[in-house]
């Protein structure tokens, strides 16, 4: 049988000027596990996310940034080893080069 999941993201973007930009990303799911795979280990119950960033493009052909993203995960509360969680904290530097 297969699990049902909610879930749902939100992102919004905003120009500071025509050179620089940000990002704000939300994310939520949660997945109501069938009772048999339950007793798996470690199948995600709840997780949410969120990332925020700022992009600088000073020519046509190349971008560079600065991203900060966290995650939240909850395991379900039936599953060996139920109700753990766990934290994800990232920052990423991107560079785009347009060939």
């Amino acid at each position: 049988e297969l699990a049902a999941v909610t879930a749902g993201y939100a992102a919004y973007q905003h120009h500071w000027n025509d050179k620089w930009r940000s990002n704000l990303i939300a994310g939520y799911t949660h997945i109501d596990n069938d009772v048999v795979a339950a007793g798996a280990i470690g199948l995600n119950n709840t997780i949410y996310t969120g990332e925020a960033n700022l992009i600088w493009q000073p020519l046509p052909r190349y971008q560079t940034g600065l991203s900060y993203t966290y995650g939240h995960r909850e395991t379900d509360a039936t599953a060996i080893a139920a109700g753990q969680d766990g934290e994800l904290n990232r920052i990423m530097w991107s560079n785009w080069f347009l060939f």
